[in-house]
C-alpha cells in the first residue's frame, strides 16, 4: 500500500493535483454525519483502534487518488 500511496502521490504532483484541507474537512464531515454524529464517530473510530490523525491522513489518501482518477479522466 505504502508503494501504491507513494507511487500515486509523485504521479499527483506531475499533474498538479493538490488536496486542501478543505477538501479532507468535507469529506471528513460528511463521514461524520453518516456515522450518526461526532460522538458515535469518535466511538467508532476507538473500536477501529484510529486515531483522529489516522482517519485524517487515510482521507486526505482517499481524496488524493480520488482527484488523480479524475484528472487523468479528463485527460
Amino acid at each position: 500500500k505504502l508503494v501504491m500511496n507513494t507511487l500515486i502521490q509523485k504521479e499527483a504532483d506531475k499533474l498538479g493535483v493538490k488536496v486542501t484541507d478543505e477538501d479532507v474537512q468535507k469529506l471528513k464531515d460528511e463521514q461524520i454525519k453518516l456515522a450518526g454524529g461526532e460522538d458515535r464517530f469518535k466511538k467508532l473510530l476507538e473500536q477501529s483502534k484510529m486515531s483522529p490523525a489516522d482517519f485524517d491522513r487515510q482521507i486526505r489518501e482517499i481524496v488524493l487518488i480520488n482527484k488523480f482518477i479524475d484528472k487523468k479522466a479528463g485527460a
